[in-house]
């Protein structure tokens, strides 16, 4: 009885530990499976929508979890976010091996050029460090088959001459809306090169083709409203007088050699702040027009100047300014007052 007894007694401890080893693997197989799902589980995040590359097929393709690998933005007043406008001096990095990830179709349409979204991705791109949203800009077809050359240097330096300029102007004027500083800032930009042939849409929707080596204009997004302040010929909205008076106030201060005009961008109302502020000008792709026709495409020469007089009529900026009666002594032009004109549209193309 006692060796029936005890082979019983051994029987269920082999059982019991066959049932630990099989609870054990079983376990262990779950935690395999899972890791395996989670290492092949990639997402993509541009436009706030994940999308699944991969997924393991064991694992039940009805229960796949979403890992974001985009790492949320830092909440400081330099990053670029939809609550605020980013500021251009963090525009800082170093390691530019990183890419822009843009759609095709056009975002926002100039005169003489297109604009397209994009995202800085792997890296710095330009100076632009990684999750940055930007623009690019490249010429419309049409005016690249009329031989206007590609964006240049000279574009940048001119943007750059405005954003330089504009930093004075706030200086000097101190300009303010509401009781509160009203800055007048300018979109810092690079230069850019398509290193492949790309396709994109123009304002039509029709494809066209970007061959390696075209270049592009590259600036740091502005949110909010988009709002068209004044042209290079002439125009202005007649509601933005501190803009109004910057332009004269450069011509002005540049002995009458230059004036900073074709003004558009974001006029902050508090609900976007930029460093902190509420009130201010953002502006982007301005023109100057100067007496011997040296900032590009946009630059319309002395008619552009003398377009921008005949039209202008001082406010309490300018007498603030002090510049009321400096004014060219002769404001006659023969321009036609648009929103918008490039020195090419006023030529006849050279075939």
């Amino acid at each position: 009885m006692e060796s029936q007894g005890l082979r019983v007694q051994l029987l269920h401890k082999n059982h019991s530990a066959r049932e630990g080893r099989a609870r054990r693997r079983g376990v262990a197989e779950a935690h395999r499976h899972t890791r395996r799902a989670e290492a092949v589980i990639v997402t993509f995040c541009y436009t706030g929508l994940a999308h699944i590359v991969g997924a393991d097929s064991k694992c039940g393709r009805d229960k796949k979890q979403v890992k974001k690998v985009m790492p949320k933005r830092r909440q400081n007043w330099g990053g670029s976010s939809y609550s605020r406008n980013g500021a251009d001096d963090q525009r800082r990095g170093y390691n530019n091996g990183g890419w822009l990830d843009f759609g095709e179709f056009v975002f926002g349409i100039g005169n003489s050029r297109l604009a397209y979204q994009a995202r800085v991705r792997d890296g710095c791109c330009y100076g632009y460090t990684e999750g940055s949203y930007v623009i690019f800009k490249v010429f419309k077809p049409e005016d690249r088959w009329r031989r206007v050359g590609g964006v240049e240097h000279v574009d940048v330096e001119m943007q750059r001459r405005v954003r330089s300029l504009a930093e004075q102007f706030n200086e000097e004027c101190t300009p303010t809306k509401y009781g509160e500083a009203c800055p007048v800032i300018c979109r810092d930009a690079a230069l850019g090169c398509f290193q492949d042939t790309h396709f994109l849409r123009d304002q039509n929707c029709n494809r066209f083709r970007v061959d390696e080596g075209t270049t592009f204009l590259l600036e740091r997004e502005i949110r909010g409203d988009f709002t068209k302040f004044s042209s290079n010929s002439g125009w202005n909205s007649g509601i933005d007088p501190i803009l109004e008076a910057f332009s004269h106030w450069s011509w002005v201060k540049t002995g009458g050699g230059e004036l900073v005009c074709d003004l558009q961008g974001h006029r902050g109302n508090g609900s976007l702040p930029y460093l902190g502020q509420d009130y201010y000008y953002l502006l982007t792709d301005p023109a100057i027009c100067s007496s011997s026709r040296i900032h590009g495409e946009s630059d319309l020469g002395s008619q552009g100047i003398n377009a921008f007089f005949n039209s202008h009529t001082c406010n309490e900026w300018c007498e603030h300014l002090d510049i009321d009666y400096e004014r060219p002594q002769y404001s006659h032009t023969s321009l036609p007052r648009a929103m918008s004109t490039s020195y090419h549209s006023l030529v006849a193309p050279n075939w």
